[in-house]
């Protein structure tokens, strides 16, 4: 069934009616911080369930996690393609939780590894986002303790 897209002034009022704490939690947090598309949240919500989008979450918790580990060891081997990879799976998976921002970035440093595969013209760009995935998944982690037991 058809489910309406709440209008802005009612968005506010669509997540936080959750029964799980942590995700409200989750989404009262996100969703002060800019680069985090609140609409794009609600719309997985409301067209899925609160189940599913926590395990969602969750495996994009563990999807940051592991691109950090990988992208780490593909710099020391100097792997342009494990980083491409890296950045091109998270890229997805953030964009339809409503990381925009950090969606954009994945995606846009993606594209340019892919186009241009010497690691050094790259070396500020990946360590920015490996830190990004990094504390990333830490918030996720803090606020939300439970994530885990959703895998």
């Amino acid at each position: 069934m058809f489910k309406p897209i709440p209008l802005e002034a009612e968005v506010m009022e669509t997540v936080p009616l959750t029964t799980h704490l942590e995700l409200k939690s989750f989404f009262d947090y996100f969703n002060s911080k800019s680069g985090f598309e609140t609409q794009i949240f609600v719309n997985l919500y409301q067209d899925t369930s609160e189940e599913t989008v926590i395990r969602i979450l969750a495996h994009f918790n563990e999807n940051l996690k592991e691109a950090v580990k990988n992208t780490k060891e593909a710099i020391a081997e100097e792997n342009c393609e494990a980083v491409w990879k890296s950045t091109h799976k998270l890229a997805g998976s953030a964009e339809l939780l409503g990381f925009k921002r950090f969606a954009k970035d994945a995606r846009e440093l993606s594209k340019q590894i892919r186009a241009n595969p010497v690691i050094e013209n790259y070396t500020y760009e990946i360590s920015t986002y490996v830190t990004q995935a990094g504390e990333l998944s830490q918030q996720i982690e803090i606020i939300f303790p439970s994530i885990k037991s959703f895998l």
